[in-house]
């Protein structure tokens, strides 16, 4: 029979290696997929993908199911050209081979924070050189004047800014000049390799820098949206966290130094995995669901506090970080000899460390925690009185009802007690 006339039809690349990879791991996908995404979904997606992300096919099987996972838990969408998820092969110098990372778009990061509840809708832009652009500060707010020059030249991006829509009514803006998102950028794992190695960069903020420079003006901004602590929005703000902190790893793996070979060997922790240093992947994994869980708890109560009684403060609107958390329990488990681990790891092994700890004694380690960040609490407390500001609620802004008035200094041993100290509650 003449086949001349048929349609053509796509072969997959490879035999067909990636929708086996997919196929391996229906159930753990289907799992977190939505329902508007399914493993055939997935293949047919990875196929487009595949021909342009370089190395995508190369990349070590287990490490495409994991990120694939991820994109599925925050239900994001991986379709070229929305900028909501993206699939990165890195080179893994240690081992190798190539290994695929999750990183979020700002379409995604845009997505995830209208699902917290406080924000409407979200406007990233770019300022050119031919554009007419002021910043106004007012006891109402920023104001920004933005005129395009779209019948002219525009020239070089100078600036960029998002623009948030609350459900309040109101409008928070955040800036960033082009300089300071370059120096981001050169703080990046890509541009540090490309300059350690004397190579020409590749990756996105060669390919698409405007959408990265976006993104940074866009974490930024996060960080000082309103929180809501009713379940949907607290999990809702979990993933955004999460988003951002995947996107995070790569500028701090960036100031990583080389790690020596003793760091994953020679270190018997009795756990049967890296040489007996580190914990099961599903402790890790627990441990690091618990770690960003306590983190936005502490943050959400300074961000109230600081709120209510410096109403003026806004230089702190974030306490503590998953990665400094996890480095100081590394070190506390180390010094108390839970755990053998060396006395400096890299930043990227914190959790695989103090996951050995959380699995042995996570009582202490909770306790630890705790204690650590009331201490973190006092010290940046004091640190905004320094600066002269306030430490008393203007009658302007008192709240009544729910919310007491409180003039004094926030105390760290009874407000900052709301955070669950409950082992049972954190193991669940």
């Amino acid at each position: 029979m003449s086949t001349a006339n048929l349609p053509a039809t796509r072969k997959p690349p490879q035999g067909g290696t990636l929708a086996a990879i997919v196929e391996g791991a229906r159930d753990r996908l289907s799992a977190v997929l939505s329902s508007h995404l399914t493993p055939e979904r997935l293949t047919q997606l990875l196929y487009v993908l595949a021909p342009k992300t370089k190395h995508l096919a190369d990349c070590v099987p287990e490490t495409i199911v994991t990120s694939l996972i991820q994109v599925g838990t925050l239900d994001l969408d991986l379709t070229p050209g929305r900028n909501e998820a993206f699939l990165i092969p890195r080179w893994n110098k240690e081992d190798k081979r190539y290994e695929c990372t999750f990183m979020p778009g700002y379409k995604g990061l845009e997505k995830l924070a209208v699902r917290t509840g406080v924000v409407a809708y979200i406007e990233p832009c770019e300022v050119c050189e031919g554009d007419t652009f002021d910043v106004c500060r007012t006891n109402e707010g920023t104001i920004i004047v933005h005129k395009p020059a779209y019948q002219a030249g525009r020239g070089n991006i100078t600036h960029l800014y998002t623009m948030a829509h609350m459900f309040d009514g109101k409008v928070t803006v955040e800036v960033m000049t082009a300089e300071a998102c370059e120096e981001i950028h050169q703080r990046s794992e890509g541009a540090q390799k490309a300059r350690r190695e004397g190579s020409s960069e590749y990756g996105p903020w060669v390919t698409d820098w405007k959408e990265m420079a976006l993104k940074t003006v866009l974490k930024r901004h996060c960080k000082r949206f309103p929180r809501r602590s009713d379940p949907i929005s607290e999990k809702a703000y979990q993933q955004l966290q999460t988003a951002i902190d995947a996107d995070n790893r790569e500028y701090q793996a960036a100031l990583e130094s080389p790690v020596p070979e003793h760091h994953a060997i020679n270190h018997d922790n009795a756990t049967g995995h890296g040489s007996g240093a580190y914990a099961d992947p599903d402790t890790v994994r627990d441990y690091q669901e618990w770690l960003r869980g306590f983190v936005l708890d502490v943050n959400t109560k300074w961000c109230d506090h600081v709120t209510l009684r410096m109403p003026d403060a806004g230089a702190k609107s974030e306490l503590l970080s998953t990665w400094q958390v996890s480095g100081h329990l590394c070190k506390w488990a180390g010094t108390t000899g839970i755990i053998n681990a060396p006395e400096k790891p890299a930043n990227r092994q914190y959790d695989q460390f103090a996951a050995v700890a959380w699995q042995r004694h996570r009582s202490g380690l909770i306790e630890e925690a705790e204690d650590y960040g009331r201490r973190k609490w006092r010290e940046a407390w004091q640190e905004l009185k320094s600066k002269r500001r306030t430490a008393t609620v203007p009658a302007t802004e008192q709240r009544r009802g729910d919310v007491p008035v409180v003039a004094d200094d926030p105390d760290p041993e009874t407000d900052f007690d709301a955070t669950p100290t409950s082992e049972d509650k954190w193991s669940k």
